[in-house]
C-alpha cells in the first residue's frame, strides 16, 4: 500500500508478518512454570463460570499427558477461534476476569507441550473440535489450527471427564515435553498446594478444583496453623488514585503468625521464603511472599505476613507481567502501603530481640565500646533525635538562667553516671543468609543487631572477643555503618537504596568468610 506524502517522496506500508516457526519456538519460553501455566488455564475455567474445574496428571503409553475440563459455559466458534489465537478479542472485564492479556490458552499450553486438542460445547450448541500442533506450524511457517472433525471417541470423552455437564471446555495436551517435574505423583502434590492458595477465594466459595480425582483444599497464608490462628493486626481498605483519573479501592491485611520453636516453624513453612506480601488480583493470587521492595528478608519476619486485595484495574499500577507471576508497585502505591506495614514489621524485630538474644554476655562483651561512642557523641554524625530538638534544649536553658539556678562541676563519677547512650550492641541469630547487622531507634539509642550466624561474625568477630583493640575497631565500623543507615534512611526511595547497599555488603563478606 502506498500513500502520498505532501513533504516527500510517496511511503509505502508493507505488513509485516512474523516469522512462525521461530516465534512458535521463542513463546514457548515467556516466563511460565509448570505450575503457573496450569493456573492460567483454571483461570479460564472459572472466567468460564464453572463450578468445577478437574486436572489430571498421568502417562499413557509410556508417555506423560495433561487434561483440565471443566463444566463452564464453553466455547461457540468465534470464540473458540479466538482463544487459539495469540492476543485474542474475547472480551474481558477487568474488575472480575482473572486474564488479562488474552494469550493464557495458547502461551500456557506452549510452555507445556507441543500438540493440544479443544473440545468444547456451550449449553445450545453442538461439540466443537480444534487441535493446535507446535511441529506443523514450524513446518508451514504459519500459525495454524485444524477445526472440526469430532469423533464419537471425543463426544465420549468429553462426556465422561465434564460429568456429563451440558456445557464445558476439555483440554488435551499431549507430547509434554516441558514438565520440570517427571514424577507425576509428585508433581500433582506440588500443584494440589499451590492451587489450593492460589485460588483459596473461589475454594472457600463453593468452586472446586480436583487433581487425579483428589480435591484441593483452600489454604490461607495468613493462618497456615491448624491449632492456632494468626493475629489479624490490620484489615482496612484505602483509596488509590489511577492515572485516568478513577479511584480503586485497595484492601490490607497484616498478620503476626503464632510464636512457636524455630524447629517447628521449619516443619510448617514459617520461613523466610514465605515471609512477606501475599497479591491478589481479582480475589487470585498473582505472586507469593515478596517484600515489594519494602523490607529486606531474613529471620527476623519469619512472622510477618500480608494479603494486598486488588483489581485488574490496578494492573498498571502494580506493573503486572505478562504471566501473571511478577509484580512491580509504582513508587505511590509503595509509599501508601509502606505506611501502613513499616510499624508492624518494626514491632516484630524488637519481638525477635526480646525471644532470642543473647544476655549479659552481649552487654559486657560491647560495654568499651559502647561507652567510648557515647564519649564522642558531640562530634559524630547522628541521626536526628525527634526527643531532644535544639529548641528543648534552648528552653531548659532559659528556665535554668531564669530559676537562677547554677549547676556544680561534675565529678568523673557523675559525669560516668550521666552519660547518655548513643549506642547499644546486641547479639542475635539472623541465620546464615541475613544481613551481618540490622539496626533500628530505641529512644535515644541506636541499637545495632550482630547476626551471630554471619560467616563474617563467626570467622571474624568471634576469635577477637579478648582483644579489645580489634573488637572495638569492628564495633566502630559497624555502628558508623548502622548509623549512616538510619541518618539517610529518610524516604523510602533512599531506604531501598541503603538496602540494596547492605544486602551486597553482607552477601560479599558471607561468600569470602565461607
Amino acid at each position: 500500500m502506498k500513500t502520498a506524502n505532501s513533504a516527500g517522496p510517496a511511503v509505502e506500508v508493507v505488513e509485516i508478518l512474523p516469522n512462525a516457526a521461530k516465534l512458535i519456538e521463542s513463546l514457548r519460553h515467556v516466563g511460565y512454570d509448570n505450575y503457573n501455566a496450569l493456573a492460567d488455564l483454571t483461570d479460564n475455567s472459572f472466567d468460564a463460570n464453572a463450578s468445577v474445574c478437574q486436572i489430571w496428571l498421568k502417562q499413557e503409553k509410556g508417555l506423560p499427558t495433561i487434561l483440565i475440563a471443566d463444566n463452564g459455559d464453553g466455547m461457540d466458534g468465534p470464540i473458540l477461534n479466538q482463544a487459539l489465537r495469540l492476543g485474542s478479542m474475547v472480551e474481558k472485564d477487568r474488575q472480575s476476569d482473572l486474564g488479562r492479556f488474552g494469550m493464557g490458552l495458547t502461551t500456557a499450553t506452549l510452555s507445556l507441550c507441543r500438540r493440544v486438542i479443544v473440545l468444547t460445547k456451550t449449553s445450545d450448541g453442538q461439540l466443537l473440535k480444534a487441535v493446535t500442533d507446535v511441529d506443523d506450524m514450524k513446518r508451514a511457517n504459519r500459525f495454524l489450527a485444524e477445526f472440526g472433525g469430532v469423533t464419537i471417541e471425543d463426544a465420549a470423552m468429553f462426556a465422561e471427564l465434564t460429568g456429563g455437564a451440558k456445557s464445558g471446555t476439555v483440554i488435551q495436551m499431549l507430547k509434554v515435553d516441558r514438565l520440570t517435574n517427571s514424577n507425576l505423583s509428585v508433581a500433582s502434590d506440588i500443584l494440589r498446594k499451590k492451587l489450593g492458595r492460589i485460588f483459596r477465594m473461589f475454594l472457600l466459595s463453593k468452586r472446586k478444583i480436583e487433581i487425579n480425582g483428589k480435591a484441593v483444599e483452600a489454604f490461607d497464608p495468613l493462618n497456615p496453623l491448624v491449632d492456632e490462628a494468626s493475629r489479624i493486626i490490620h484489615d482496612e481498605t484505602f483509596e488509590f488514585p489511577l492515572a485516568d483519573g478513577l479511584v480503586e479501592t485497595v484492601r490490607l491485611r497484616v498478620a503476626h503468625l503464632p510464636l512457636r520453636s524455630q524447629d517447628f516453624n521449619k516443619d510448617v513453612g514459617i520461613n523466610v521464603a514465605n515471609q512477606g506480601f501475599y497479591v491478589l488480583r481479582n480475589l487470585r493470587e498473582i505472586v507469593d511472599g515478596v517484600t515489594l521492595d519494602l523490607f529486606a528478608k531474613n529471620p527476623v519476619l519469619n512472622r510477618f505476613r500480608a494479603e494486598l486485595h486488588l483489581s485488574g484495574a490496578m494492573d498498571d499500577a502494580i506493573q503486572l507481567d505478562f504471566a501473571k507471576s511478577r509484580v512491580n508497585p509504582t513508587q505511590a502505591l509503595r509509599d501508601r502501603i509502606h505506611t501502613v506495614v513499616a510499624p508492624h514489621i518494626a514491632y516484630l524485630r524488637r519481638e525477635y530481640v526480646k525471644n532470642s538474644a543473647k544476655t549479659a554476655m552481649s552487654a559486657i562483651q560491647h560495654q568499651e565500646s559502647e561507652n567510648e561512642i557515647a564519649k564522642k557523641a558531640k562530634i559524630l554524625e547522628l541521626p536526628e533525635n525527634p526527643k531532644q530538638t535544639k529548641s528543648a534544649v534552648a528552653k531548659t536553658k532559659k528556665g535554668n538562667e531564669k530559676n537562677g539556678s547554677t549547676s556544680a562541676p561534675a565529678t568523673a563519677e557523675e559525669k560516668g553516671k550521666r552519660l547518655r547512650r548513643v549506642c547499644r550492641f546486641e547479639e542475635v541469630d539472623f541465620g546464615a543468609q541475613g544481613q551481618l547487622y540490622e539496626a533500628y531507634p530505641d529512644g535515644n539509642n541506636i541499637v545495632v543487631q550482630l547476626n551471630t550466624a554471619h560467616p563474617f561474625y563467626q570467622r571474624i568477630l568471634e576469635p577477637y572477643t579478648n582483644n579489645p583493640e580489634v573488637r572495638t575497631a569492628l564495633d566502630y565500623l559497624l555502628f558508623s555503618m548502622a548509623s549512616a543507615e538510619m541518618r539517610h534512611s529518610i524516604t523510602q526511595e533512599k531506604s531501598e537504596i541503603l538496602t540494596a547497599f547492605k544486602t551486597t555488603v553482607s552477601g560479599n563478606l558471607r561468600s569470602l568468610c565461607m
